[in-house]
Parts: structure tokens; C-alpha cells; sequence
């Protein structure tokens, strides 16, 4: 991994952990039968932080408090 990408162990599993949490097959996107992603515009912080929020609540979370709009 050292010799591919430029980012640490560390790094790379919290990037795996984002995109399987918000990732097209998340079961918000199949909802509405699209790939279209409620968290699509978040930042890499926001996208790690909200990690803490139980899965079931993220969506309703990120559109009641305008999280786009919310520094970290």
C-alpha cells in the first residue's frame, strides 16, 4: 500500500470505512432507486465525524441541521 497510494494505514481504513457507510449501495440511495447520495457533498472530516451518528439517524441529521453548512 506504501508503494501505491500516499497516505498512511491509518488513512486508508477511515476511507474505506466512509465509502462503505455512504457509498451507492447504501440503503438510502436505494430508497428513492437512485445512486444519488444524501451525503455526496460532504468533506472528508464531516464525512469521518458523522461516522458517530448511528446509521439509521445520519440522513435525517445531515437535512435537519444543514450540515453542509457547518464547520468542523
Amino acid at each position: 500500500m506504501k508503494e501505491s497510494v500516499n497516505f498512511s494505514q491509518n488513512k486508508a481504513e477511515e476511507l474505506m470505512r466512509i465509502a462503505t457507510a455512504y457509498g451507492p449501495l447504501h440503503p438510502e440511495s436505494l430508497d428513492t432507486g437512485t445512486r444519488t447520495q444524501v451525503f455526496s457533498n460532504l468533506t472528508y472530516s464531516k464525512s469521518l465525524l458523522l461516522l458517530g451518528i448511528p446509521e439509521d439517524e445520519r440522513a435525517d441529521f445531515v437535512a435537519e441541521l444543514e450540515i453542509e453548512d457547518i464547520t468542523t
